[in-house]
């Protein structure tokens, strides 16, 4: 109801400032990196995001084109309308896979099996949803 995560993750954000520096050489700047042992063009990773085919036809396939045309990881939500295979099948580069902690474990496990098959390179489990969360603030502004 208060907030008070949201408020304590603000102020040490706020305690966070960046030195401008001038007249340096920034020819050679990168900010190039390595994430799970992959070459990445910048240490972020296009994230999960359920239901992503019901927003634009095929959107999780357009996202995971994106983010291989950009260099950067895409992860494919457990609740995308696009299958698994289907991802794999319209790209080239290997993708992560997430996944929630069910209490199926035989849909669980064919799930991680087809995206062990689809080449998925990393499972990211999402273990933090067992319900679904009271966002008081989402509720207030309607």
């Amino acid at each position: 109801w208060t907030q008070s995560t949201l408020q304590d993750n603000t102020d040490q954000l706020s305690k966070i400032k960046f030195r401008q520096r001038v007249l340096r050489d920034i020819s050679k700047r990168s900010v190039r990196s390595t994430m799970l042992g992959r070459e990445v063009a910048m240490p972020v990773a296009l994230a999960p995001c359920g239901f992503g085919g019901m927003q634009y036809p095929n959107g999780e396939i357009h996202a995971a084109r994106a983010a291989q045309k950009f260099g950067v990881p895409f992860v494919l939500s457990t609740m995308s309308i696009n299958s698994i295979e289907h991802v794999a099948e319209a790209t080239s580069e290997p993708f992560w896979f997430q996944m929630y902690v069910l209490r199926d474990k035989d849909f669980q496990k064919n799930l991680m099996d087809r995206a062990r098959a689809a080449g998925c390179s990393a499972l990211m489990l999402t273990v933090d949803l067992q319900v679904k969360g009271q966002r008081h603030a989402d509720i207030k502004n309607g």
